[in-house]
């Protein structure tokens, strides 16, 4: 598969995370690895999340989420930034690395030695990354290799964040859907509770008829909220003031 057919796939998987089993697959295939996935953990090893996995019997990812992640001794030196690229033995010696627990209850047992990842995000205490690891027959990762993991890197930064922007916009729009809005949101936008409803009402798509019949007051008392609803925050239209509130409320 070519670079650009990875490529498309990791921007695929922002609107379709099952695609990222179809991505892991062919990235392992180009690099010669047995396995890869797509981890979530803390920076201080004390748990870790498979988000997609190929090539990995659930028994040994079951075994590093519950134990092996407090041992590994990868994740207690490499460099957790967005967009590097480190192998295992960048990271640590083969000659030390053999000498591990890491090594020998999990690595070993799996037939895995060599390892490679791309840091894809990167939280305040905690990091996302690509993993792929093959086996001792298989040698360490060429320069080519490497590469193609530094080519995807920047492309994999990119797809994590736009996801997660995704993420937090859904979130906005279902606290707001349910009427939630906290009293740091109401003081940005200077309304009162009465206008807060409203507002949130509009955002649903309410017609303010239908809102003033629900909430018991009459029309007039509703297109008085609304003008002041616009006022206070500078919109003339319900599109607006939608726009209005997802922003703040994403602040």
């Amino acid at each position: 598969m070519s670079q650009n057919d990875l490529v498309r796939l990791i921007y695929e998987a922002i609107d379709d995370p099952l695609v990222w089993d179809g991505f892991l697959t062919k990235f392992a295939e180009a690099v010669h690895s047995e396995t890869a996935g797509l981890l979530t953990q803390d920076k201080a090893g004390q748990w870790s999340r498979n988000l997609a996995t190929v090539g990995v019997d659930p028994a040994a990812r079951k075994s590093y989420e519950k134990y092996f992640v407090f041992c590994s001794p990868w994740l207690r030196r490499r460099s957790v930034f967005a967009e590097s690229v480190e192998t295992g033995e960048q990271i640590l010696s083969n000659r030390e690395l053999v000498k591990t627990e890491f090594y020998n209850d999990f690595l070993r047992p799996n037939n895995w030695f060599h390892a490679c990842s791309v840091v894809t995000r990167v939280e305040k205490s905690t990091f996302s990354y690509v993993l792929t690891l093959r086996s001792p027959r298989n040698g360490a990762f060429s320069s080519e290799e490497i590469g193609l993991c530094s080519y995807l890197a920047p492309h994999l930064e990119t797809a994590a964040r736009i996801r997660q922007r995704i993420v937090d916009l859904e979130a906005t729009v279902d606290g707001l859907t349910v009427g939630e809005m906290d009293t740091k949101t109401l003081s940005k936008l200077a309304l009162t509770p009465a206008e807060t409803r409203l507002a949130i009402a509009l955002f649903k798509g309410q017609s303010v008829e239908a809102y003033a019949k629900e909430a018991g007051i009459s029309i007039n008392t509703a297109r008085w909220y609304v003008k002041q609803i616009y006022a206070k925050t500078g919109v003339k239209r319900q599109t607006e003031l939608i726009r209005k509130l997802l922003t703040t409320a994403s602040i």
